[in-house]
C-alpha cells in the first residue's frame, strides 16, 4: 500500500513537472514569435523611411532642375511629417532597448539606422531651404541618457514643435552612440562638450534653454512674420 502511494505521488510530481515545462515552453515560443514580429515591424518602418527619404531627395532634385517651385509647399509638408515620424520611431526603438529579450546587436543596428535617417533629413532640410527658400528653423538636439536637463529640454522642444508645426524641425542626436562615426564628427564640428546642446541654424547653445528663451531664439530666424512669435 505504501509503495502504491509513493508511486502515485511520483506520477503526480512528474505530471506537474511536465505541465509546468509545457507551459514554460509555450510561453517562450509565443514570446519569441511576438518579438520577431515587433522587430520585423520596426525594420519595415525603417525601410519605408529610407524610401520616403529617397523620394523626397528626387523631388527636390526635380524642382531644382525644372525650376518648378510650385511643388515646394507640398514637399515641405511631407518633409516635416517624415521628421515627426522619425521622432515617434525613436521612442519605439528606446522601448525596444528596455526589453532585455532583444539582442544588443539588433538594437544598435536599429539605432544606427535611425541616427543616419536623422542626419540625412537634416541635410535634406538644408538643401530644401536653398531650393525652395523655405522659411523654417532647424535644430540639432544633442543629448545623453545621463544628462540631468535633457528630459526637460525634450519637453520644451516638443512643446515648441507643436506650436510652430512644420516651420520648426528638430533632429535628435544621441551623443553617446559611438557606433556611428558621424555622431563624433558632429560633436567635434559644433564643439559639443555639454548636454543638452542645441544647434539652431548653425549657432550652438550649451545647457538647458527654457521655453521662452528658446522660443525667442527660434523666432529671430524667421524671415516672415509668424503668428506664434507675436
Amino acid at each position: 500500500m505504501v509503495v502504491e502511494v509513493r508511486s502515485l505521488r511520483k506520477r503526480r510530481y512528474l505530471f506537474a513537472f511536465l505541465i509546468t515545462a509545457a507551459i514554460f515552453l509555450i510561453g517562450m515560443l509565443v514570446g519569441y514569435s511576438f518579438n520577431i514580429q515587433k522587430e520585423n515591424s520596426l525594420n519595415e518602418v525603417m525601410s519605408n523611411q529610407r524610401m520616403d527619404y529617397d523620394s523626397l531627395q528626387l523631388q527636390y532634385a526635380f524642382i531644382d532642375v525644372m525650376k518648378n517651385n510650385g511643388m515646394c509647399d507640398g514637399i515641405s509638408e511631407t518633409l516635416s511629417k517624415s521628421v515627426s515620424d522619425l521622432e515617434e520611431l525613436r521612442v519605439r526603438i528606446e522601448n525596444y532597448n528596455k526589453d532585455d529579450r532583444f539582442s544588443m546587436v539588433d538594437y544598435q543596428n536599429l539605432k544606427r539606422d535611425y541616427l543616419l535617417a536623422q542626419i540625412k533629413y537634416w541635410l535634406l532640410d538644408k538643401q530644401s531651404k536653398e531650393i525652395c527658400r523655405r522659411d523654417s528653423v532647424s535644430i540639432l538636439y544633442f543629448y545623453t541618457n545621463e544628462c540631468a536637463d535633457c528630459e526637460t529640454q525634450s519637453y520644451v522642444l516638443t512643446y515648441l514643435k507643436e506650436l510652430f508645426g512644420e516651420r520648426l524641425l528638430v533632429f535628435s542626436i544621441d551623443s553617446e552612440f559611438k557606433e556611428e562615426p558621424l555622431v563624433d564628427i558632429l560633436l567635434k564640428t559644433y564643439g559639443v562638450n555639454e548636454f543638452p546642446t542645441l544647434v539652431i541654424e548653425e549657432k550652438s547653445h550649451s545647457g538647458l534653454l527654457e521655453s521662452d528663451g528658446l522660443k525667442e531664439e527660434v523666432c529671430s530666424y524667421f524671415k516672415d512674420s509668424v503668428e506664434q512669435c507675436k
